[in-house]
């Protein structure tokens, strides 16, 4: 049961990382410590494996969620498929699901995507690494850990690199909800450790806090009855306990002890140094009770978390009511297309009624347009523009040397073009207005349920139209712009047509009986 709870735990922290969801705070164990006291030794001795990066100076340099799941070489979760049926343990990282590791190959994995989210420096980063461990050997436990505290910036390190891992590391066991497994060398005072400072300025009763001592092997000769004092629990303020452990040194590591060997090691150091206290100390028994301690911790906290997920689905499902259902069927996406078609094709007709305003709208707007650039051609009559003098004159010069004629087209034409040209500014004028209605149709035209529900589709349709009305404007003003050649035909105001030359014809025999020309 505790399995399925932890297995169910992680699902709900790996979906909400993919959705870059870190408003929520879940249960989780952070490890936090110095850089050298001992935190991936911990590590490596609950998986009994080692697959974390090692090297001097900063080599944690992003947080490392590390779900360690028990799977036995029965269990439904290997397959053929992954080929994780002919392998006894295997990792998998979030960022990389698709892809098996070997356990030799997480190390490498972890140290290059440290370089993808920090970059090739030395500094830190907050976004997370997810590694998954399947393997008969470890609990079912999930840890984050966090980079060292580095208080000495080396190697090309930023000057603030101390305030950068601390504030990392606070940031993470803030959460109310986490427990600080805090990582002490037993070699140290642990009064001034940074691992149990950070988790007193957060958790100064130590409700949940767990104490591990690592580097029991190194306790200076003579202080024994402190340590004692120390494993008892008398000393850390935790109350989720004190555990003291025996991991590997660095020199191990480079004579390549095996965890087995150094499993062996610890259970005889224990014996023999602490016999009364070994049933409650040591790599096994801290596996057990931090896996113990994270399934109550989840329990305990399970209504409250709850409730927050329960919050947020309905507000979730109020806000997308009006769109109606969700699409799960090739049928029903079907039906939604033939609704959408349907729906841009009925735009004009149901124009008012999308678009409720005290003001014209649409069709009724483009034809006040054009009523205004009516206007616009007969606010100034045109024979107004010329004095008798003039028309004369244009009569005299367009006949040159030859004696004048009644009906002088030539006349006309050089009158009358400067008055069309006059025209053509307030004509383009119109055309854009016109354009810009057009578009305010198309915009104006989705419902509010469809444009949030299908924002790129009314992205592409805009676009379509926009694209349609732009090529269109361009035809138009073209037409305007030669229409000029065309202007010989006036409409009067009861929209009779007559021939503008032949207006001006019946006018010159009063011009000339007047001015004898």
């Amino acid at each position: 049961m505790d399995q399925i709870l932890i297995e169910k735990y992680n699902l709900l922290q790996d979906q909400c990382r993919i959705l870059q969801e870190d408003t929520i705070d879940l249960p989780q164990l952070v490890v936090v410590g110095s850089q050298s006291s001992g935190k991936s030794s911990v590590l490596e001795g609950l998986v009994q494996r080692s697959f974390l990066p090692r090297g001097t100076g900063i080599v944690t340099r992003c947080p490392l969620v590390l779900q360690l799941q028990t799977c036995s070489l029965t269990d439904k979760r290997r397959c053929p498929e992954k080929g994780t049926d002919a392998v006894e343990e295997w990792g998998e990282f979030l960022h990389d699901n698709k892809r098996i590791f070997k356990i030799e190959e997480i190390e490498r994995e972890i140290g290059k995507q440290t370089e993808i989210l920090a970059g090739m420096t030395k500094n830190i980063t907050k976004k997370p690494i997810t590694l998954k461990i399947f393997s008969p050997k470890v609990p079912n436990l999930t840890l984050i850990d966090t980079p060292g505290i580095t208080r000495v910036p080396v190697d090309g390190q930023p000057d603030d690199i101390e305030k950068q891992t601390s504030d990392l590391v606070r940031e993470f066991i803030q959460n109310p909800y986490s427990i600080i497994l805090a990582v002490t060398p037993g070699n140290q005072d642990l009064a001034t450790t940074d691992g149990l400072k950070l988790a007193r300025e957060v958790d100064p009763e130590g409700e949940r806090t767990l104490a591990v001592v690592t580097k029991l092997d190194l306790i200076p000769e003579g202080t024994e009855k402190d340590a004692r004092a120390v494993l008892s629990g008398r000393i850390v303020k935790a109350k989720l306990g004190t555990v003291g452990v025996v991991c590997r040194s660095q020199k191990d590591i480079l004579n390549e002890k095996s965890l087995e060997d150094a499993l062996r090691a610890e259970q005889k150091f224990l014996h023999d140094c602490f016999p009364e206290l070994r049933h409650r100390h040591g790599m096994p028994y801290l596996s057990k009770h931090l896996t113990s301690v994270l399934v109550r911790h989840i329990k305990a906290h399970l209504p409250g978390i709850r409730k927050i997920f329960v919050r947020g689905k309905s507000t979730i499902l109020t806000n997308h009511k009006p769109n109606g259902k969700y699409i799960v069927h090739s049928t029903v996406e079907a039906k939604h297309s033939s609704n959408m078609s349907a729906l841009f094709s009925s735009v004009h007709p149901q124009l008012m009624v999308l678009l409720p305003s005290l003001n014209r709208v649409g069709g009724a707007k483009i034809c006040r347009i054009f009523s205004e650039l009516r206007k616009e051609f007969s606010k100034d009559a045109p024979t107004e523009e010329y004095c008798l003098e003039q028309v004369i004159m244009a009569i005299r010069n367009s006949n040159g040397p030859r004696p004048p004629f009644y009906l002088s087209e030539p006349a006309f034409e050089a009158l009358a073009k400067p008055l069309i040209r006059d025209l053509l500014e307030p004509s383009i004028e119109c055309v854009q207005d016109v354009m810009d209605e057009l578009r305010n149709i198309c915009n104006s035209s989705f419902p509010k349920d469809v444009s949030v529900r299908y924002p790129n589709i009314v992205a592409e349709v805009t676009l379509i139209v926009d694209g349609l009305i732009e090529k269109c404007s361009e035809k138009t003003k073209d037409m305007v712009c030669t229409s000029g050649s065309y202007c010989f035909w006036v409409r009067g105001e009861r929209g009779a047509l007559c021939s503008g030359f032949y207006a001006f014809s019946l006018l010159l025999p009063t011009i000339v009986a007047a001015h004898s020309l």
